[in-house]
């Protein structure tokens, strides 16, 4: 899953400060998990919104926004069925990569996006309207709302949204493209406003969420549109009072976890301002949750990262606890199954010192967790891979490589390092690496 900034880039910052949300792979659905290096605070953030593919209290609490009529299409929506040469391994040099069904999936490299149907047996190049033929740097945000569905924003190719006042500096012009059927035929539809999209979230096949900044140039604001056509067509429904990841489980109930850069020199390991938000009635109004507080200056800070819903009541929050006097950290999880209104806390199993000694040391970038229902959990610190078929009260360690997790059923699931994708159908007792040509 990529990752954009829910702080927009000014002018003079670099690229790196420009890039930070999306799960990612969080798997935002399913939450894609992607640990991203960090230079800067903004790195840092992305790193922690992706950590989990998937978040101070400010002002604007409740700030409903107008309504507005759906967003037209610019330009004409495109179509294509894919084709292309089937080939009996993988390709290399892989990006980002989305689990769709046990087999199902696509990748991201810079020659292009391929699929496999086959788990893995054979891959075919997949043609998608308005994706460029690099599609590292084309994918900005990615979910599977359903079984064999894909939700793909890409940077449109045909144009971009100049930034008023600075010449030369411009915003992709940014379009969602859908595919119902494995990635078989695609659609695809150009947003208006030059909206640019940072976090993406789908209730149902049809329903569904997208915040992103509103207009170009530092002067654009953070809004909240909805789809309920399975991404066809957009409405604005309101701006979004804090910057950050959202999770909607349903029409109506949903989770945005906000994330604020401190320009201040915090305590190691906590460099941003973090709280949890829990709205009712489909994003209009927010409501400040009481987990998942998080300053720079605090002894002991809870990092929480993207959460991951599981039927209409019951989310996931992945978490990593940080001690700055001892300098170790331990993930945990919370958990609801009444809609946020009460959280309970899943400890995992005890970890060596030196173990929780490396977490503090690369904390920011979280620790890849993955829920494909509501009772079976996967998260990986370093090689140590605890899976929990309870919802968390019981935890078995395996081992796997460090890299992302997706999985899309209790048995299979894969995990990108980077360099290489494997894939399990055991859950997680044992790995494969796909071959790559």
């Amino acid at each position: 899953m990529t990752v954009q900034s829910p702080e927009r880039p000014r002018p003079q910052e670099s690229d790196i400060d420009s890039g930070v949300i999306k799960d990612a792979r969080n798997r935002q659905q399913r939450h894609r998990v992607a640990g991203v290096a960090a230079a800067s605070l903004m790195a840092i953030a992305a790193g922690l919104i992706v950590g989990f593919s998937g978040g101070g209290s400010g002002p604007g609490i409740g700030n409903r926004g107008h309504r507005q009529a759906p967003a037209s299409v610019g330009g004409n929506p495109g179509s294509s069925r894919s084709g292309g040469t089937f080939v009996a391994t993988a390709p290399r040099g892989i990006s980002q990569s989305g689990l769709l069904a046990p087999g199902v999936g696509w990748v991201a490299t810079q020659n292009g996006l391929s699929m496999t149907r086959d788990g893995g047996q054979t891959w075919i190049r997949v043609h998608v309207p308005g994706l460029g033929s690099d599609a590292t740097a084309g994918i900005a945000e990615d979910t599977s709302p359903a079984r064999n569905q894909a939700v793909l924003v890409v940077n449109a190719t045909h144009g971009s949204c100049a930034w008023p006042g600075h010449s030369g500096l411009a915003t992709p012009i940014h379009a969602v493209t859908v595919s119902a059927d494995a990635g078989r035929t695609w659609r695809t539809h150009t947003l208006s406003n030059c909206l640019d999209p940072y976090s993406l979230s789908f209730a149902n096949a049809r329903v569904g969420f997208m915040a992103g900044w509103l207009g170009a140039g530092p002067g654009s604001r953070k809004a909240l549109y909805t789809t309920t056509d399975g991404g066809r067509r957009w409405r604005r429904e309101g701006m979004l009072p804090f910057p950050g990841s959202i999770t909607f489980a349903t029409a109506r109930l949903g989770l945005g976890m906000a994330f604020w850069s401190d320009a201040t020199t915090g305590v190691a390991g906590t460099p941003l301002h973090i709280a949890l938000y829990r709205s009712t009635d489909g994003g209009r109004s927010w409501e400040r949750q009481g987990i998942c507080g998080s300053n720079p200056r605090q002894v002991v800070s809870v990092i929480c990262q993207t959460p991951v819903a599981e039927g209409p009541k019951s989310f996931y929050v992945p978490a990593v606890v940080t001690d700055n006097l001892t300098k170790r950290s331990r993930p945990i999880v919370y958990a609801t199954t009444n809609g946020g209104r009460t959280w309970i806390t899943r400890t995992l199993p005890a970890m060596p010192s030196r173990l929780q000694r490396e977490l503090y040391g690369r904390n920011y970038l979280g620790v890849p967790f993955s829920a494909p229902d509501a009772r079976h959990l996967f998260v990986l610190v370093g090689s140590n891979l605890y899976t929990s078929a309870d919802g968390g009260r019981q935890w078995l360690r395996t081992r796997a490589p460090f890299g992302t997790l997706d999985f899309v059923s209790a048995d299979y699931g894969w995990d990108m390092t980077g360099l290489h994708l494997y894939h399990t159908s055991n859950g997680g007792r044992t790995w494969r690496r796909f071959k790559q040509r």
